[in-house]
């Protein structure tokens, strides 16, 4: 019977120790892997580095929140209240966000409070909230994604006389007088594909978004394409911005700044918005309408498309974009891109210029659409880009409902009305758009 006490009371023992020894290896995990539950109360402490969020949290409906963003569209960067509204009991917080305009994807880690308030600039964010309970279960919520507006344009902000860079630049500058360029027959014969009835076009219609001094500037995410850098360029895309939609295009976005006299045009702007409430662009392109500056090659300094209040007012004074089907994979001044689709010389390059005939009738037109007209005869048209058909070549224009023109209104205007020209003796400098006063004008 003493035998059978004494094995009872050693059973016990053995277990005592054995419950004694798991609860200093829970409290050794504790620390290593976690914190100590003794530094709780240390806000530090709850910071949870990443890579233990990686190792341990488990994204859990358990752990959750709340945010109260602002909607007030005209008062950008207003603080964000965040609340905890987490059922696992947590006693320890930690508030982390990525930025999608720095393209590291880093989190920040910005408060361990349970209920706290951060000011966001404008941009788009993703918000995960991590929490730790007594035990030291760590969960992760599910991120929410915030877009903090960048505002709104002030009310009847339009581009009605606005005009993109100064006026001796090449963009500006008429060209009735400028000699023919020698090779003016062949790329009329050969930039259509041969099609000498190939008419003019106004096809591609480029939605315009107008910015101003309200509009908080962000940085870009994921330029696929970055021929030319913009290191610290911060862009002013507003709320809701319109981009070229239409399938086969470069889904273009062209923001206009009348405060900051800048155009910035975007590629590859593609619509929907992604999730988090950003656009992925595959290049960028920042203007900055007080200088010259044409850009290094392989970059792309366009006109701006042809506006409707321009063509209203018989206001076209400076050149207009045009598309073709064949384009040499070349540039000439002032182009810079040089992505034409074809080596052969016998087409245009990039930047080759072309103006109507001066005899061309434009008296069966309506008053708007001897406007345009008359523009390509001054100012003319410039290659920037192709298209696929060789039927037409395009003239990029605003997207606007009140053009009184569709697509058979100027088939009458065809390839063969137009002579290319040369004007390499109103250049100063190949990077420059600056033309040489005495033949400029």
């Amino acid at each position: 019977m003493a035998i059978l006490k004494y094995i009872v009371a050693l059973i016990v023992l053995c277990l005592i120790i054995l419950v004694l020894l798991g609860w200093i290896s829970h409290d050794e995990k504790a620390n290593n892997i976690f914190y100590a539950v003794s530094n709780f109360g240390n806000p530090a402490a709850c910071v949870f580095p990443l890579e233990q969020q990686m190792d341990n949290a488990k994204l859990s409906n358990e752990t959750s929140f709340v945010a109260n963003v602002s909607t007030d569209n005209n008062k950008p960067n207003l603080a964000v209240a965040f609340r905890d509204t987490s059922v696992n009991s947590p006693v320890c917080w930690d508030w982390s966000f990525i930025d999608w305009g720095n393209q590291t994807k880093v989190p920040t880690h910005f408060d361990t409070l349970q209920y706290p308030d951060y000011t966001f600039g404008a941009g788009n964010f993703s918000i995960m909230l991590t929490t730790r309970n007594a035990s030291g279960f760590m969960a992760s919520s599910y991120p929410m994604f915030i877009n903090i507006s960048a505002g709104k344009v002030r009310p009847g902000l339009s581009l009605e006389g606005f005009r993109a860079w100064p006026s001796d630049h090449i963009f500006n500058t008429p060209i009735v007088n400028l000699p023919l360029d020698p090779k003016s027959s062949v790329y009329i014969g050969n930039m259509t594909g041969g099609c000498v009835t190939a008419y003019l076009y106004f096809g591609k219609f480029l939605p315009l978004n107008i910015a101003d001094s309200n509009i908080t500037k962000t940085p870009l995410l994921g330029l696929t394409h970055p021929e030319r850098p913009h290191t610290g360029v911060l862009f002013p895309i507003p709320d809701y911005a319109k981009v070229e939609e239409h399938a086969g295009t470069d889904h273009a976005m062209w923001i206009f700044d009348p405060d900051a006299n800048t155009i910035d045009n975007l590629y590859a702007a593609y619509e929907p918005r992604q999730p988090n409430g950003t656009y992925l662009f595959s290049q960028a392109e920042h203007y900055d309408l007080s200088g010259y500056d044409l850009g290094p090659i392989g970059s792309r300094t366009d006109p701006p498309p042809l506006r409707y209040d321009e063509a209203v007012a018989g206001n076209i004074t400076h050149v207009m974009a045009v598309a073709v089907v064949n384009t040499q994979s070349a540039n000439i001044w002032p182009g810079v891109q040089g992505d034409g689709n074809y080596p052969n010389t016998e087409y245009p390059p990039i930047g080759e210029r072309f103006r109507l005939r001066q005899d061309f009738d434009v008296s069966a037109y309506t008053p708007m659409q001897q406007h345009i007209l008359n523009g390509l005869k001054n100012y003319g048209m410039i290659v920037t880009d192709n298209i696929r058909s060789n039927n037409i070549f395009a003239i990029i224009a605003e997207n606007n409902p009140n053009w009184d023109f569709d697509y058979s209104t100027f088939s009458n205007v065809t390839i063969t009305d137009f002579e290319a020209i040369d004007e390499s003796s109103l250049m100063i400098s190949k990077n420059s758009g600056k033309v040489n006063g005495a033949l400029g004008h």
